[in-house]
C-alpha cells in the first residue's frame, strides 16, 4: 500500500490530497475573479429605438463625388499606381467607371472637390462597387477623407461593409459618415488600396457620393463603468406570410429573402467594433447571407398569416466590449425595410464593472 502524504498549511491546518500517479497533489476549488451579472442588450437607434424594420434607402439631395466622367464631378488624381478614371469595362450606370483592376499595393487616388464642403449635414459615402478578385482576409480597400491635403477624421476599410463574395457583378455600399469621425470640412477623398501576402483586389467604383439622408445605425455598447462580454447575436423578423409547406417537411422560407422583402439591394450589416475600429464585419443582402455568416435558426412560429423568425451566432469565446475603448455592436441598414412588421437586433452576454 502506498505511504500517504500529509499536506499542512502555515497553521498545521491538514490540506485535502489525492495520490495522483504516485504524486501527492492538492484538490482546490477556483471561483471567477469577477462577479458577472447575465444581460441582453437591444441594438438601439436614437430616433426608431429597437426597430429597423425602417425605410432607410437614401434620399435627399446628395453630393456627387465621381461617376467614371459620365458626368463633371470631383477631380480625380492617380497620386500612385494605375488607375483609370474613366474606364468603360464596367459601369452600373451611365458608360463609364473607375478601374482599379491595375493597382497594387499602396496604390492611391485622390478625389478632389472645387471648394470645401461640411460633411456634418450629411449622412452616409454610396456608391457602387464590382469586384473581380478580393480576399478578404489579404486585401483592403481604405477610404479617407482630407482638406488641402491634411488627413480628417479617421479611415475606413469599405471591405468591411461589401459582401466579399460577390464578384463579377456591382453592389451597393453605404458607409455611416460617424464611421469616419469627421470633424469639420473636407475637399478630398483618398482611396487607396493594401494588400498582405497576396494580389491586390482587382474592382471597379462607381456612383460614388456624399448622401444628405439614408441609413440608420443601431448599437449596443457598455454601460459606462463596464465591461460586456457577448455570447450570442441574434437578429428577431416579424413579417406578414404564411411559412408552412403542404407536408410540413421543412420551413417555407426564401434564402433570397427576408421573409416576404427581396433581396436588398446594399443590405444589412453587423458589426463589431474593438478601439473604435471594425474588427468583424458581415453584410447580409438576404437570408442565405446570414446562414452562410454562421447565423442558425433557433425559433420560428407562425399563426397561419404572419411568421416570427429569430436567428442566432453563437460565439466560440467570450467576445469583450469595454466602454473606455468606445467597443460596440452595430447593425447598419441603408434599404427599405418597412414592409417587414418588426425587425430587432440584440447581444446576450455578461457585464461586470472595471
Amino acid at each position: 500500500m502506498p505511504q500517504r502524504t500529509m499536506l499542512e498549511d502555515a497553521k498545521g491546518n491538514i490540506l485535502a490530497t489525492k495520490q495522483d500517479n504516485g504524486y501527492t497533489t492538492l484538490r482546490v476549488a477556483s471561483t471567477d475573479a469577477y462577479d458577472w451579472d447575465s444581460k441582453t442588450k437591444l441594438l438601439l437607434n436614437e430616433e426608431y429605438g429597437p426597430n429597423f424594420n425602417q425605410d432607410a434607402e437614401p434620399s435627399g439631395t446628395p453630393d456627387g463625388i465621381h461617376n467614371g466622367t459620365d458626368t463633371i464631378l470631383w477631380t480625380a488624381t492617380a497620386l500612385s499606381g494605375n488607375w483609370d478614371f474613366a474606364s468603360t469595362a464596367q459601369a452600373q450606370t451611365g458608360t463609364k467607371s473607375i478601374d482599379g483592376t491595375g493597382t497594387l499595393n499602396n496604390s492611391q487616388a485622390e478625389l478632389e472637390r472645387s471648394s470645401a464642403i461640411d460633411p456634418r449635414p450629411y449622412n452616409s459615402l454610396s456608391g457602387g462597387i464590382y469586384l473581380t478578385f478580393f480576399n478578404p482576409a489579404a486585401n483592403e480597400i481604405r477610404l479617407r477623407f482630407r482638406l488641402a491635403g491634411v488627413d480628417v477624421g479617421q479611415e475606413v476599410n469599405l471591405g468591411d461593409v461589401i459582401d466579399a463574395s460577390t464578384l463579377n457583378s456591382w453592389q451597393n455600399f453605404n458607409i455611416p459618415l460617424s464611421d469616419f469621425d469627421l470633424t469639420g470640412d473636407v475637399d478630398q477623398l483618398i482611396i487607396t488600396t493594401k494588400r498582405q501576402g497576396d494580389k491586390a483586389a482587382n474592382f471597379y467604383l462607381d456612383n460614388i457620393q456624399i448622401e444628405e439622408a439614408g441609413s440608420s445605425v443601431f448599437y449596443a455598447e457598455p454601460a459606462p463603468g463596464k465591461i460586456f462580454e457577448i455570447q450570442t447575436v441574434e437578429v428577431l423578423m416579424v413579417d406578414a406570410i404564411s411559412t408552412a409547406l403542404l407536408n410540413s417537411s421543412m420551413p417555407a422560407l426564401s434564402y433570397d429573402k427576408f421573409l416576404n422583402v427581396n433581396t436588398l439591394n446594399t443590405g444589412i450589416t453587423i458589426r463589431r467594433f474593438k478601439n473604435n475600429k471594425a474588427v468583424f464585419s458581415l453584410t447580409a443582402r438576404k437570408l442565405g447571407d446570414l446562414l452562410y455568416g454562421n447565423f442558425t435558426i433557433t425559433d420560428m412560429i407562425s399563426d397561419g398569416t404572419n411568421t416570427l423568425l429569430k436567428l442566432r451566432m453563437k460565439l466560440d469565446w467570450w467576445a469583450p466590449l469595454d466602454f473606455r475603448t468606445r467597443d460596440r455592436v452595430e447593425v447598419v441598414i441603408s434599404d427599405d425595410l418597412s414592409g417587414l412588421i418588426e425587425a430587432k437586433a440584440m447581444i446576450r452576454g455578461r457585464e461586470r464593472s472595471y
